[in-house]
């Protein structure tokens, strides 16, 4: 899911965002919310504070916030209030955003033994035959 705040995020009207953000979060089925912040152009130190409780907040409930096209100025107020605790937080771009969300969302699946897998391999050793089943394989890993 991808929003777009258009305004600067300041003690006025962070109210507004957070409870947009948060109506997302309580519908339970959101794993990574991106917030395009490419028409935020300023953020003061109180917004900056309220969405440290907000990004705290999806940490707990097992979600993602990800902020994408943000100003350089932003990031620094972020980081100002978040310390260094903002490793995949900033994106340049929503692609980015999307794709790192799509990377880091993994899903593991039981395997199971395919045909193949299930043949067994005979190895010659000179005169005697030796029949080794095939190995299972690793669980494998499903991307969602």
């Amino acid at each position: 899911r991808i929003l777009r705040f258009e305004a600067p995020l300041w003690f006025a009207n962070i109210a507004l965002l957070s409870e947009v953000l948060l109506k997302q979060l309580q519908r339970g089925t959101l794993e990574v919310l991106v917030l395009d912040m490419s028409t935020v152009p300023w953020m003061d130190a109180t917004a900056a504070t309220e969405l440290n409780k907000i990004l705290t907040r999806f940490e707990e409930e097992d979600a993602a916030l990800r902020l994408a096209n943000t100003t350089h100025d932003i990031r620094q107020t972020i980081r100002s209030v978040r310390g260094n605790f903002c490793e995949g937080l900033f994106f340049d771009t929503i692609y980015d955003a999307q794709t790192f969300a799509n990377e880091s969302t993994v899903v593991e699946t039981p395997s199971t033994p395919t045909f193949t897998q299930k043949l067994t391999r005979i190895i010659s050793g000179g005169n005697n035959l030796q029949v080794i089943p095939e190995t299972p394989n690793p669980r494998r890993i499903a991307w969602t």
